[in-house]
């Protein structure tokens, strides 16, 4: 099994906008991917994923997460655990 959730659970994500564009008004032009906040070596798994455009998900692994967070005032870590459980209670 995917440790990051079952084919539904990842189209869902994949259906939710860009959290840097909630939080900024950015633009993104491509559809979300499922970011994760916390690698599988790191024993990351369905409830460690958020929704980043193509951009803003290659910008989290080009800067790293820290500075990502910095940038744009966002913790990763607490967005994934609020949508974890939006999707574990329906």
């Amino acid at each position: 099994m995917n440790p990051f959730g079952d084919d539904v659970r990842i189209g869902i994500v994949k259906g939710l906008p860009c959290l840097i564009a909630l939080k900024t008004g950015c633009v993104c032009k491509t559809p979300s991917d499922n970011a994760h906040v916390k690698s599988r070596k790191a024993g990351g798994d369905k409830e460690s994923i958020v929704p980043l455009c193509r951009l803003h998900h290659n910008e989290l692994h080009n800067i790293g997460k820290l500075t990502f967070q910095a940038k744009y005032s966002i913790d990763l870590d607490e967005e994934a655990a609020k949508l974890s459980a939006i999707l574990d209670n329906n």
